[in-house]
């Protein structure tokens, strides 16, 4: 690469700083052999926080093999990273009839400015308490949390703006399937383009104190999608954060927060749930600089001539806001239409 050119290069360094970690997929029930490649290819997630407050960003890696260990990488604050998973009391999550890790996020649920750890899973998601960056605590016995779960997202938000953290949990498969035990295969979506067979959603109220009230029912969150990414942001400019699910197999969903109340599912008026794609990753930003108006990219799969869905790019119609937005989708006009199989995930708040 000419450096003179872009003023930067990038070196692939993760073994010099101390960083040595692969990937491991689950195996799953035996009657899924056939179809294995393409049922456990999830799992690798990344989150970044710094957990110990010394001014640098640390970062946890999430493994998927059964009886497999994540690992947590603190910076030296030199480049290099050790590896300290197992005496924080994180890496242990994987054990034989908990499930495997899918992913991890970081958020503050006691405001006691240390990130606590949630880790999502196909199986017992589990709580971490930070306690001032010296050790982890497992509070998931106490927390309130679904008992098992297929996930494949989770995000932290304030939904009800009442100063503590809450929990939105998507994902794939219907919480009554233990992937390791299965009574059958039928467990594949029912429809490539509209499947309503997937997992339930969850949003869980943060009491503050590492304790969750499941609301799903209540705010009237009711769908069952194949949701393999989720967003939250402020998109109609209330003041309260709207809910965006990338769904594979099916149409994206906006759910727009009533005052931490309700919730509804506006995205057909607004345009942004139309049509079925393959929704891979959603990510928030003002690129036109308006000030604050998000626009939303959906990554979905691209393959000329096979599946032609390309990626989105949902800009806020001119004059159009609050209840009344709407969208107009520039990805390919702006050029990020074309991306393959983009494969990514974002869990960004």
């Amino acid at each position: 690469m000419d450096v003179n050119r872009y003023g930067f290069r990038l070196q692939e360094v993760s073994k010099a700083s101390g960083v040595d970690f692969t990937h491991q997929a689950p195996t799953l029930d035996i009657k899924l052999a056939h179809i294995m490649p393409r049922i456990a290819d999830m799992g690798a997630g990344v989150s970044v926080a710094d957990f110990d407050r010394d001014g640098w960003q640390d970062f946890y890696v999430t493994n998927s093999g059964e009886n497999s260990k994540n690992k947590l990488y603190r910076s030296n604050g030199n480049g290099t990273f050790e590896e300290v998973g197992e005496a924080m009391g994180v890496a242990d999550v994987n054990r034989d009839g908990t499930g495997v890790s899918m992913g991890a996020v970081w958020g503050d649920y006691d405001n006691d400015g240390f990130e606590d750890l949630f880790v999502y899973k196909w199986g017992r998601a589990e709580l971490f308490r930070n306690d001032n960056g010296k050790r982890f605590t497992n509070i998931t016995e106490r927390a309130g949390l679904p008992k098992w779960m297929n996930a494949n997202t989770g995000i932290w938000l304030d939904y009800d703006r009442d100063g503590k953290l809450d929990l939105f949990i998507g994902g794939y498969f219907d919480e009554k399937y233990d992937l390791h035990n299965l009574p059958h295969t039928r467990i594949m979506p029912d429809s490539l383009e509209y499947a309503t067979n997937g997992t339930r959603k969850y949003l869980l109220r943060g009491r503050g104190d590492g304790t969750f009230e499941d609301v799903t029912e209540r705010t009237g969150m009711n769908t069952k999608t194949w949701t393999l990414a989720a967003g939250a942001a402020d998109l109609r400019g209330t003041g309260y954060p709207d809910l965006f699910l990338a769904n594979d197999y099916g149409v994206a969903e906006f759910w727009a927060n009533d005052g931490g109340k309700r919730v509804r599912n506006i995205g057909k008026t607004t345009g942004v749930g139309k049509a079925p794609k393959s929704g891979m990753n959603v990510a928030f930003g003002d690129i036109m600089n308006t000030g604050g108006k998000f626009s939303i990219y959906i990554s979905n799969i691209y393959e000329e001539g096979l599946l032609p869905q390309e990626n989105n790019l949902w800009v806020p119609k001119e004059g159009t806001s609050g209840n009344k937005l709407q969208y107009e989708n520039l990805a390919r006009e702006m050029g990020v239409g074309h991306g393959g199989w983009s494969f990514a995930r974002s869990s960004a708040t």
